[in-house]
This record gives C-alpha cells, sequence and structure tokens, in this order.
C-alpha cells in the first residue's frame, strides 16, 4: 500500500491480528503507527507492507478506526 500526504492527513485501520510493515519517508509532518507488535503475532499471521511519505502532512496507521489524524 503506498500513502502520500501533501497538506492533508491520511487515516489507515488494519485489523489487529495483521503484521504491518511501514517504510516512511517525512519532510514535514508525522507517520503515526500504532499497530501489534510483531512478536506478539503468530508466524502466519497476514502481511501489509506500507511506503507512506509525508510532506506538510500526517499519516495514521492503526488498529483503531478513530484515530486522530495529525494536521
Amino acid at each position: 500500500l503506498t500513502l502520500r500526504a501533501t497538506a492533508g492527513g491520511i487515516a489507515v485501520a488494519v485489523p489487529e491480528d495483521w503484521r504491518v510493515e511501514v517504510d516512511n519517508t517525512v519532510s514535514a509532518g508525522e507517520v503515526q503507527v500504532g499497530v501489534t507488535e510483531h512478536d506478539e503475532l503468530p508466524d502466519n499471521a497476514p502481511v501489509l507492507r506500507i511506503d507512506a511519505t509525508t510532506q506538510g502532512g500526517g499519516i495514521v496507521i492503526s488498529t483503531k478506526e478513530e484515530a486522530e489524524v495529525p494536521r
């Protein structure tokens, strides 16, 4: 999954039982990741790979559907 935030925000809700791997590039703003730790998941957990880039925006990747997006 490729995410790009420029002067805005993106919120992504993921299932608690997924392994999430995030590669991020922040030029201004932030990328917040609040997902289940890898060592708490089974070896066969589904994997979601995210390439996140922000330029004056914010991205929140969380297991909570109502995550607050930084502005």
